[in-house]
């Protein structure tokens, strides 16, 4: 037996009914916020789409002027600055080549976060290279690049980081940019997690500060690390207490993925840095969970790390969801009878 379901219609995008220059000159001052104040902003997001999709870049990087001088914009907490971030991100992504490269520079203030990324998109480091600067934001294109399987020589002058991805390194979560906005490539954990329980608390070591960093993209939400001298399921008991959990094993690159997408992937209610930055920060924290010195080689690090074994568990408390915008990990450095366990995740 055939059956139907009913779809709601869905609510028509607003159209812009004005120009750019009268939808800027009615927010200049701003109104005061009421439906009036809306429906400008409404248009003003319209008219500006129409602009990306009609290629008029030289208006839009106007537009983007304008907006840096406004207070509805410019400040990062200012309540259209989702609008100059959307507008900077198609700069980027689609203007012209070298004109998109203006904007990713040390001198040049950006409502989008990681910029380099997107223009790593765009090119390779040879094509990208002559477009730059000899600064940060430059070579932070060049580890992008890297990112996205091209291999460099050396290390990055300001960060230190190698330019070129090691074997037991996983392939990180970058998103493939479009009109239509981002698309991201999917992860599972792959083991099975089976009740654990675990064993009584012991004394507790005061963890790296490299462990910040790392988990600095989930801003106020609750996140802990605990160290001991023990076992895994030792560090986890000092986490959650003894108790009966979901525990089960994870691949080193498993565990690096999550890691690394806990500081690049900008989740719900937090703002991410992005792979690059990611990259340097699970570096960093590996290099201090090992005791290595910084800058570290990748051979070297890899031979500091031998003998580590990673896990995963489910806390199995409301809306914690262990696959998805969480850290739930457990390390075992066996050779120096270390452990960590990790609790973050993000909840409304």
């Amino acid at each position: 037996m055939a059956c139907s379901l009913a779809v709601a219609p869905r609510k028509p995008r607003p159209v812009a009914s004005r120009s750019l220059a009268e939808l800027q000159a009615a927010l200049t001052p701003a109104p005061p916020p009421g439906r009036t104040f809306m429906r400008l902003c409404d248009e003003l997001s319209a008219a500006a789409q129409a602009v990306i999709v009609g290629g008029d870049w030289r208006s839009l990087f106007d537009l983007r002027a304008w907006a840096w001088q406004h207070p509805l914009f410019m400040a990062p907490e200012a309540p259209l600055r989702g609008h100059l971030r959307t507008w900077e991100e198609a700069l980027i992504s689609w203007a012209p080549l070298a004109e998109a490269a203006a904007l990713v520079r040390d001198d040049v203030a950006t409502a989008t976060r990681a910029p380099w990324e997107r223009l790593a998109a765009r090119g390779t480091w040879a094509e990208l290279r002559p477009l730059l600067r000899d600064d940060a934001s430059a070579w932070s294109v060049a580890e992008a690049r890297v990112l996205r399987g091209e291999a460099l020589a050396g290390r990055g002058p300001f960060s230190g980081m190698p330019l070129r991805r090691f074997r037991w390194e996983p392939w990180p979560d970058v998103p493939m940019h479009s009109p239509g906005g981002l698309s991201w490539s999917g992860h599972e954990f792959a083991g099975e997690l089976t009740p654990t329980t675990l064993p009584p608390t012991i004394e507790e070591l005061a963890c790296e500060r490299a462990w910040g960093p790392v988990l600095s993209v989930f801003g106020d939400v609750e996140k802990r690390v605990v160290k001991v001298a023990g076992s895994g399921p030792q560090a986890l008991a000092g986490l959650l207490g003894p108790r009966e959990l979901l525990v089960g094993p994870c691949t080193w690159k498993e565990a690096l993925w999550c890691l690394l997408r806990a500081h690049g992937d900008s989740g719900p209610w937090t703002e991410g840095h992005g792979m690059v930055e990611a990259r340097r920060a699970v570096w960093r924290l590996l290099a201090a969970l090992a005791g290595t010195r910084w800058p570290v080689s990748g051979s070297a690090l890899q031979a500091a790390m031998k003998g580590w074994q990673w896990s995963r568990y489910d806390p199995q408390e409301p809306y914690a969801e262990a696959n998805s915008w969480s850290v739930f990990l457990v390390l075992e450095d066996r050779r120096r009878g270390l452990a960590w366990a990790t609790y973050t995740w993000i909840t409304d």
